[in-house]
């Protein structure tokens, strides 16, 4: 595995391994702290969007490995894509630097493909625009199979299907990982004009994996094993006003409370990529079906470590 572009390129296999990795640097880092494995690596994040999750997970991930960090932030603004350089040579001009791995966002879909055509390292896809986020949906899978037990998991996903890479990851993903052992159930839950996309449903289509569509919060709630929360991504929108519409009407009709998320089952959890901005009440924070903070977060530190040990160690796995 050189580069990680999409969730489509995991197998069953390969997901299992990496949880399982993912578990042992979790206790291998709470008994002796930094570990040694990425000594004399280095790991360089090139994000042109904003992040707080995914650039400090990843930056920390290398460094409890220890490896080392470099980071460009903002780059559109502070690099020489300002100058117009192409991501293509940005590429090429880092990778002469003896790096070792490149972890970008980019606001356009097919950046990280991009990115990886030209590059004699490995590239890891931390959002590209409303494409993908493949390492989000491995922390959230982790998160799911980590805490619901059912012969068969309905996963309910809502706020903005259309424009959110973090759900379309997470199928795919789940395309990927289910098995005989291990059967989903989808439930789309989003105003009709933030539906999700045409491709995932044929895919999950074509896998098999049962999903309805649905704009009814009520009903939906109580029936779910997972509520994956979304915000609207209103930078998404070419039309302003169009997204603020948008975010108005998920605040309104399908925001999470105390009161709607009581309807819920007992052993249901709660997910949220983050950040929100009104899609969940603050009020839902100290349910113990909410698992966004800290849980969901923290276990993007060890997938991602998990991740980089597998790419830039694969004999220390």
């Amino acid at each position: 595995m050189k580069h990680v572009l999409s969730a489509s390129q995991f197998s069953r296999e390969k997901i299992l391994s990496l949880f399982a990795t993912a578990d042992r640097l979790k206790r291998e880092r709470k008994d002796h702290g930094v570990l040694d494995y990425l000594r004399g690596k280095l790991v360089y994040l090139l994000f042109y969007e904003p992040s707080t999750r995914t650039r400090t997970s990843f930056g920390l991930a290398a460094r409890y490995l220890g490896g080392r960090t470099d980071f460009t932030e903002a780059a559109g603004i502070f690099s020489s894509a300002a100058k117009g350089e192409t991501l293509e040579d940005t590429i090429r001009v880092l990778q002469s630097y003896e790096i070792d791995a490149i972890v970008i966002r980019h606001k356009e879909r097919g950046a990280a493909e991009a990115a990886a055509r030209v590059a004699g390292i490995p590239i890891i896809n931390a959002g590209d625009g409303d494409g993908e986020h493949p390492t989000q949906a491995l922390l959230d899978l982790y998160t799911i199979v980590s805490n619901v037990r059912r012969d068969e998991i309905v996963v309910a996903m809502g706020g903005d299907l259309k424009h959110g890479r973090t759900v379309r990851s997470l199928c795919r993903l789940i395309i990927k990982y289910a098995a005989d052992d291990a059967k989903f159930c989808l439930v789309f839950c989003s105003p009709p004009e933030l539906a999700m996309r045409d491709d995932v449903l044929d895919e999950l289509r074509a896998a098999g994996i049962p999903f309805s569509v649905t704009d009814n919060l009520s009903e939906t709630l109580p029936a779910c094993d997972v509520f994956y929360q979304t915000r609207v991504q209103r930078e998404r929108f070419a039309n302003a006003l169009l997204g603020d519409a948008a975010f108005l009407d998920v605040q309104t009709r399908f925001a999470l409370n105390a009161a709607n998320v009581a309807t819920m089952k007992p052993d249901a959890i709660i997910l949220h990529p983050l950040p929100r901005v009104g899609e969940i009440s603050p009020d839902v924070d100290a349910d113990p079906r909410a698992k966004y903070f800290p849980e969901q977060t923290r276990n993007g530190l060890y997938v991602r470590m998990a991740l980089l040990l597998t790419i830039l160690r694969p004999d220390a796995v």
